[in-house]
């Protein structure tokens, strides 16, 4: 069936189209928040791997 002639029979069973989820926001847009400071003091800078 073609998206017209669906659009036609829907109202008569009473049906009605859904519409796309929003997206969300991500929390972390550059610019938007400020980086939280480093309070546990991890390095991630490895020298090589399996070695920190």
């Amino acid at each position: 069936m073609s998206q017209n002639t669906v659009a036609e029979i829907m109202p008569e069973f009473c049906l009605q189209g859904r519409k796309p989820p929003r997206r969300r926001r991500s929390l972390n847009r550059p610019g938007k928040r400020k980086a939280a400071t480093n309070l546990v003091r991890r390095e991630f800078d490895a020298i090589a791997p399996d070695v920190l």
